[in-house]
């Protein structure tokens, strides 16, 4: 697979990294993957996700297209935080369209382009939705 993900239990993130060609229906793929392990109630609003692009090529004849197709089919509730990270253009500028059309407003999507950056913003999501250390 283009694609493999691992999900860490301990910071309730699925850590995704795609590192070739990949197609449309390989990212539906993936999506179906995440939409049962909510289904199945392994993963819940309060995970998020890192998807890193390594030298990844889209092999898209219309990649607008296939984005929406991806935002139409979002497995992810709008509570979660998202970031999307690549060097690639491209693939930044579709992230982007991606989070316009798969969410409104203020929420937990981003595409970034290092993983420095991406870190230090889900480690403040965290900061913000985890209970007190001593409980209260």
């Amino acid at each position: 697979m283009p694609y493999d993900y691992k999900l860490c239990h301990e910071k309730r993130l699925v850590n995704t990294t795609i590192s070739r060609s990949i197609t449309a229906e390989e990212v539906l793929q993936h999506n179906a993957d995440i939409k049962k392990l909510f289904d199945d109630g392994i993963l819940d609003e309060s995970w998020m996700q890192l998807t890193q692009y390594k030298d990844a090529v889209l092999k898209e004849k219309k990649p607008v297209d296939m984005v929406r197709t991806l935002a139409k089919k979002n497995p992810w509730p709008a509570a979660c935080a998202r970031v999307v990270v690549t060097e690639h253009k491209f693939i930044f500028a579709l992230g982007r369209v991606y989070q316009q059309l798969a969410y409104s407003g203020e929420n937990g999507m981003r595409v970034m382009r290092s993983l420095e950056e991406a870190e230090a913003y889900l480690a403040e999501c965290r900061s913000k939705t985890s209970p007190p250390a001593d409980g209260m």
